[in-house]
């Protein structure tokens, strides 16, 4: 029979790795838990080490973190489907979008449940795996600011996902300069950059990621403590 072994003493280790990387950065981050298909004992552990705040793909998934954790940041990874848009505003706190109908919807979503969704909205910088394109930034956070139920955290991206490209400190501080941009023209504070992922740390290590860059969304380098480049 096939069994998959979780060494807790490892992700400990991992963890803290991790945790100690992101205090010299001045950043904060999520850990990706798609891996977990809702383990429960493991994310009971995960809750045990000190993990708030958790990333995941599926809304089953995001009910066994409310089962497990004692009030978590949850965050929904998958750009959403229109459908389910009342449930993720149930189960999730903030979730990656692109799409502007599906930002109106889990408006009306939370409006109907009384509560602030926060969001962080996708750029594409080359990856082609999600996000809108950098010329239309402006027209799409002039309509989603207007949202009343929607907060915007920031601006985010996904690189060397699909296209297999490894990233590069220039398309981090791409999008640095895109959020400036974005702050001067609305005069909003962005708080977020969330750019990071497994795929960043090697440049992290070296001291490549623009300061900027405050948030990270880490799951295989957690889990496997894998450097993806």
């Amino acid at each position: 029979m096939s069994r998959v072994i979780i060494n807790l003493d490892a992700l400990q280790s991992n963890l803290d790795r991790i945790n100690r990387l992101m205090a010299s950065h001045g950043a904060a981050w999520t850990a990706v838990t798609k891996v977990l298909c809702g383990n429960a004992e493991v994310l009971g552990a995960l809750s045990d080490m000190g993990v708030r705040s958790v990333g995941e793909s599926r809304l089953s998934n995001l009910r066994a973190v409310h089962r497990v954790f004692r009030e978590p940041e949850t965050w929904y990874l998958r750009i959403p489907g229109m459908s389910m848009c009342r449930n993720l505003v149930s189960l999730a706190q903030v979730s990656l979008n692109s799409e502007l109908e599906t930002i109106r919807r889990l408006d009306e979503a939370a409006g109907m449940l009384e509560v602030r969704h926060r969001t962080i909205i996708m750029v594409d910088l080359g990856d082609l795996r999600e996000g809108i394109l950098p010329g239309g930034l402006i027209e799409f956070y002039d309509t989603v600011f207007r949202l009343p139920n929607i907060e915007v955290l920031g601006i985010g991206t996904n690189l060397g996902c699909l296209a297999g490209v490894p990233p590069t400190p220039d398309q981090l501080m791409q999008l640095v300069l895109y959020r400036e941009l974005l702050e001067l023209k609305f005069k909003r504070p962005l708080s977020l950059i969330s750019a990071g992922t497994s795929v960043i740390l090697p440049l992290l290590l070296k001291g490549q990621v623009p300061r900027a860059v405050n948030h990270f969304r880490i799951g295989e380098a957690l889990f496997l403590g894998t450097d993806l480049i």
